[in-house]
């Protein structure tokens, strides 16, 4: 009968130290890339002013260097409606990936933004010296307003079903995480009931769970470690502009660092059960000498 209940132990032990660890990964993909407030936070670290400015600058022609501060000063503008619109893009794509919608219909009006680079090219134009407008200011607005679509719209009709199908697979393996990440939780919690139903005893469960509970967190805090140093490596950044480049390295770091919150809580838990079963042990054998 010990034999037995020895093994069945193990075993569970073994089965809530394998759910402990996949669980990690598991909370951290469920508290960053499956959730849309980490995406906005993320999104709102980006100086999108300063990036656009950089990215401009570096790819268009020098022909267009002094309607720089145009393109800046329509920015700066209209920076609290650029927010607004991230915000409202990342909150549809969410809504479609975890099922929240049937549909993903994206719609974004652009008319304030043309009125605002309309106005800002029209004084920076008048502004410049001949010599440098180049273009009569109706045809340089025609090539850069009239550019401009005035409403962007994403849904299944306009993307490419490649990336349509792709979005899809994404949609399905998101769903399969979450609930995967639920039975997760739902059985840790089952083994470790199991452990305190077999061993019966406060000192015994407390160990057992104390044990698998320490090196789960150790396990699970050295791979979140090892694996945020090491990624970085694996992500070429070289040919992204400076400020781009600092905000993924930030990314990384944010990306995995709920895993390794988990592995320190599930690391404490474990520290503090071995402290509470040597309390309980204590406490039985004062009792013992008492007696």
């Amino acid at each position: 009968m010990k034999v037995l209940k020895g093994f069945g132990l193990g075993l569970v032990a073994f089965w809530l130290f394998i759910a402990l660890i996949i669980l990690g990964p598991a909370c951290n993909i469920n508290s960053t890339a499956l959730n849309p407030e980490f995406a906005k936070t993320e999104i709102e670290k980006l100086n999108i002013s300063s990036t656009v400015q950089q990215i401009l600058q570096e790819t268009l022609p020098s022909e267009a260097a002094p309607y720089f501060p145009a393109i800046n000063a329509t920015i700066n503008e209209n920076r609290l409606w650029i927010n607004s619109q991230m915000e409202y893009s990342i909150n549809k794509f969410y809504d479609y990936v975890l099922g929240k919608s049937g549909s993903l219909d994206l719609v974004i009006s652009t008319e304030q933004i043309k009125q605002s680079l309309s106005e800002n090219l029209r004084q920076t134009y008048a502004q410049l010296p001949p010599s440098e407008q180049g273009l009569p200011f109706e045809e340089l607005q025609r090539q850069i307003i009239d550019e401009i679509p005035s409403v962007i719209t994403l849904n299944q009709d306009n993307i490419p079903s490649d990336i349509w199908q792709t979005l899809q697979k994404i949609k399905d393996i998101s769903g399969y995480i979450r609930i995967a990440y639920i039975g997760l939780i739902g059985f840790s919690l089952a083994m470790i009931a199991l452990i305190i139903l077999i061993t019966r005893a406060r000192i015994s469960a407390t160990l057992f769970l104390g044990i698998i509970f320490l090196v789960s967190g150790g396990v699970s805090l050295s791979a979140a470690i090892v694996t945020q140093q090491l990624v970085p490596d694996f992500i070429p950044m070289i040919d992204l502009p400076s400020q781009i480049q600092v905000w993924v390295k930030q990314l990384l770091i944010d990306l995995f660092s709920p895993w390794i919150i988990y592995g320190i809580v599930v690391l404490v838990i474990g520290i503090f059960l071995l402290v509470t079963s040597i309390l309980f042990y204590s406490r039985r054998k004062q009792k013992s000498i008492t007696v």
